[in-house]
């Protein structure tokens, strides 16, 4: 288990302040700053995916297959040769969650975008603060933060300080279970959380360019943009989404067998969604009614299992 780090982490009335100074800063000086951090981390994922496609890890510019104890690095997450369980402590005391999860996030999305992050909540137990799902091709991590992880198992001989919990598997094989580690939060990272639990509007946290798939399902428009961007496939396997289109012809209209044929084909011709078409060729004579829901190409959600008595004793928080 990880010892904690010496940390203080704010309290709840210094949050409240906290909170209380961005509401009363300038909103045009904190969307300045916002944009620039975007357009920061649009760079940054840029050098990112050139990095990769050449092998090389971003962070410390070695071959991403290279493994040294000299320098922990992020990129031992994809579990180059001779790394092992045992050093993934030298990751997180030297990286925080946030840099974790992006990196992992990134891998997720230069492969696939979307599909790749599973944070979809009907598949997640509810009041998790932290649970997900990320996937690059062999390797899966998850990561899970229950309210008592959070605040620290006061009186646990283990995970008293603020932490979360992370599992990674190589080939479906465990590598690193839930329960092997308390990993701490730093102060930071502790803090930003906090003010994202008490008000979401104050600092429009999200995870960007490494966004998971259930920002689509959070926004109407990021569904209409999904269905107008969606390509038939033969291969659910290799899909984001399903999406089922209904069309039902508005009062004194008659639609005929071969123009839905006829749109059915030239959505395969053209690579185009069925729904989209049907909304163009349809406009004003029907009413196109569209269901979006996953498809079996997101990667598995693999929460934390139920609270065990062992993990009770130990402070363990599983509860589901």
């Amino acid at each position: 288990m990880a010892s904690a780090l010496s940390k203080k982490m704010l309290t709840p009335e210094e949050i409240k302040a906290a909170a209380d100074r961005i509401r009363s800063s300038d909103p045009a000086e904190f969307e300045r700053e916002a944009r620039k951090n975007h357009e920061k981390v649009i760079q940054d994922f840029e050098e990112f995916s050139k990095d990769m496609s050449q092998g090389i890890c971003m962070i410390c510019k070695k071959p991403m297959k290279s493994f040294s104890r000299v320098q922990p690095c992020l990129h031992w997450l994809t579990n180059p040769k001779g790394f092992k369980k045992k050093n993934f402590p030298e990751v997180f005391e030297k990286y925080s969650y946030g840099k974790i999860a992006a990196y992992v996030r990134w891998l997720a999305t230069i492969e696939s975008p979307l599909r790749n992050v599973n944070d979809l909540r009907d598949e997640h137990p509810s009041g998790k603060i932290i649970n997900f799902t990320a996937r690059y091709k062999h390797l899966t991590w998850s990561f899970s933060c229950g309210e008592g992880d959070f605040e620290g198992h006061k009186e646990a001989k283990s995970g008293s300080f603020p932490h979360y919990h992370m599992q990674m598997r190589v080939s479906g094989m465990q590598f690193i279970n839930y329960n092997d580690f308390h990993i701490p939060f730093d102060e930071v990272e502790h803090a930003i959380l906090s003010l994202n639990r008490l008000d979401p509007t104050l600092l429009g946290y999200n995870y960007g360019i490494q966004t998971g798939i259930q920002s689509v399902f959070d926004s109407q428009e990021a569904m209409e943009e999904a269905i107008e961007h969606c390509r038939p496939t033969e291969d659910p396997e290799n899909s984001a989404f399903h999406v089922q289109t209904f069309i039902e012809a508005n009062p004194g209209e008659r639609l005929s067998g071969d123009e839905l044929a006829q749109i059915i084909e030239e959505a395969r011709s053209k690579n185009r969604s069925i729904a989209s078409l049907a909304r163009e060729r349809f406009e004003g004579r029907a009413q196109v009614g569209t269901i979006i829901s996953p498809s079996e190409g997101v990667v598995q959600a693999l929460p934390r299992a139920p609270r065990t008595k062992k993990d009770n004793q130990s402070g363990d928080d599983n509860s589901e």
